[in-house]
C-alpha cells in the first residue's frame, strides 16, 4: 500500500465517508483493491512513523488545524486536461511533458500552414489549476466547478482524482508535502450541458464524512462535513427564459429561471438541516452562485431587467436570512468595494466583469473569517478567478 494511501486511509479510519464516490486511490490512479478494505468498509492500516514519512517528503503526523484555507475556482472547464490524464500509456513526472505533447498535437493542426515559423509550436503546459493555488496558498480544500465531466465518464472520473497530486502538478515536495482526496458531484443527465463540481481534500485533515444532494442530478453541490463546520462546493444555475430540461427523464420542466429559484430554495433548506447537527452548526457556502448581489458586484452595470432582478431579490431577502449566512467579502471590504470573479473573454480586464463567486457564512461565525481575496490575476484557462478564504478554524470548535 502506498504512503498517501496509507495517510488517508488513516483519516478514515474511525468514520468511513458517507459519500459512494470517494474512494481511495493509489498515485498512478488506480483504486484499492478491496483486499485492504477490512469488514466495516474501513480500512486496516498499520502505523507509519514521521521519519519514513520524510523520506516521501510529507509530515504524516497531522496537526490540528488553526487556521483553514479554502480555494474555489469555477475552471470553465477541465476536459483538456482530463483528458491527457485519462490516457493510462501516458505517465509524467512534470508539466513539461504535457506541454510536449500539446505542442506535438499544434504542430500537427498547423502542418497545413504556409508558416515555417517555429514560434507558433510553442504553448505553455496543459493548465493544472491547483498548481497555483497549490503553491502560492497550499490549502487544505479545493472547491472546484463546472469540470464538465459527467457520472458516465468513468475515464475522466479517474483522471479527476489525480489532478492535485504532485506528480501532476508539477510540483516539487518542498513546495507540496502532502496529496489530496477527492470527492465529487457529477452530472447524471442524459443529454445537455455537462457542470460537475469536486472538492480536493488535504491529506491532513481530518473528515466527518462527505455527500452530495439527493435533490440535484446536475452535479452542483457537494458537502464536505469538518468539525465544527459544514463546507458546501456550489456551482448554481445561470438563469434564463430557456427551458430547462430535468437530468432524469430528459423532458423540459419549466425555465432554468424557475429552476434557479428552486435550486436557492432547495440550498437553503439543505443548509438548514445541516446546521441542526451539532458537529457542524456552523457552514460555509463557496462557490459560483451566478448571481451579483448588488450594484457594485458588476461593471459597467447590474443586469437589473427580468429574470435577473426577481433571483437576485429573492436572494438577498430571502435566501441569504432563511440561511441566517452572511457575503463575508461585502462585510469585510464594504458596501462600495469593488472586486470581480468573473471576466468577459476577449475584453480589457475590468472592462466588463461581475462578482458572481462568493463564500457565504454563518452569522455567527463572520468574526472567524480571517481574510478573504479574489486572485483576479490568477485566472488561468478560465473566465472566472479563484478565491481564497481563510477561516479561523478553532473558533468553531
Amino acid at each position: 500500500m502506498s504512503l498517501s494511501a496509507a495517510r488517508s486511509l488513516k483519516r478514515a479510519h474511525n468514520q468511513c465517508s458517507s459519500s459512494p464516490e470517494v474512494q481511495i486511490v493509489l498515485p498512478d490512479g488506480s483504486p484499492m483493491e478491496m483486499k485492504d478494505i477490512g469488514p466495516t468498509g474501513c480500512a486496516a492500516v498499520s502505523e507509519t512513523t514521521e521519519d519514513e514519512g520524510r523520506e516521501h517528503g510529507v509530515v504524516l503526523k497531522p496537526s490540528s488545524i488553526d487556521e483553514l484555507v479554502i480555494a474555489s475556482h469555477n475552471v470553465n472547464s477541465m476536459i483538456p486536461l482530463l483528458k491527457y490524464l485519462s490516457q493510462p500509456r501516458l505517465r509524467f513526472n512534470t508539466a513539461d511533458t504535457a506541454s510536449f505533447h500539446r505542442q506535438k498535437r499544434r504542430r500537427v493542426a498547423n502542418s497545413s500552414s504556409d508558416s515555417s515559423d517555429e514560434s507558433n509550436t510553442k504553448h505553455a503546459p496543459l493548465w493544472n489549476p491547483t498548481t497555483q493555488l497549490i503553491r502560492e496558498h497550499r490549502p487544505h480544500v479545493i472547491c472546484i466547478q463546472e469540470v464538465k465531466a459527467t457520472a458516465r465518464d468513468t475515464d475522466l472520473i479517474r483522471a479527476l482524482k489525480l489532478v492535485p497530486q504532485r506528480q501532476y502538478t508539477g510540483l516539487q515536495a518542498r513546495e507540496q508535502p502532502f496529496g489530496y482526496t477527492a470527492t465529487w458531484s457529477l452530472s447524471h443527465a442524459k443529454k445537455g450541458k455537462n457542470f460537475g463540481v469536486v472538492t480536493y481534500i488535504r491529506d491532513d485533515v481530518q473528515v466527518l464524512g462527505t455527500r452530495e444532494v439527493d435533490w440535484d442530478k446536475e452535479g452542483r453541490v457537494v458537502v464536505t462535513e469538518l468539525d465544527g463546520v459544514a463546507i458546501y462546493n456550489v456551482y448554481a444555475l445561470n438563469g434564463s427564459e430557456y427551458p430547462w430540461n430535468d437530468p432524469q427523464t430528459g423532458k423540459p420542466r419549466g425555465t432554468r429561471n424557475e429552476r434557479k429559484r428552486e435550486f436557492n430554495r432547495l440550498l437553503m433548506e439543505d443548509v438548514n438541516r445541516q446546521r441542526k447537527n451539532p458537529q457542524t452548526a456552523h457552514v460555509i457556502l463557496i462557490g459560483d452562485f451566478n448571481i451579483s448581489l448588488a450594484h457594485a458586484d458588476c461593471f459597467p452595470r447590474l443586469r437589473t431587467e427580468y429574470p435577473h432582478n426577481i433571483a437576485r431579490q429573492e436572494f438577498n431577502e430571502e435566501m441569504l436570512p432563511g440561511m441566517q449566512v452572511v457575503d463575508v467579502w461585502r462585510k469585510i471590504h464594504g458596501p462600495q468595494a469593488r472586486g470581480y470573479s468573473w471576466f468577459a473573454v476577449g475584453k480589457p480586464h475590468r472592462n466588463d466583469a461581475a462578482r458572481v463567486d462568493y463564500a457565504l457564512v454563518s452569522e455567527e461565525a463572520v468574526d472567524h473569517v480571517k481574510s478573504i481575496e479574489y486572485l483576479e490575476k490568477d485566472q488561468g484557462g478560465s473566465d472566472h478567478c479563484p478565491l481564497i478564504l481563510r477561516y479561523n478554524m478553532k473558533s468553531s470548535m
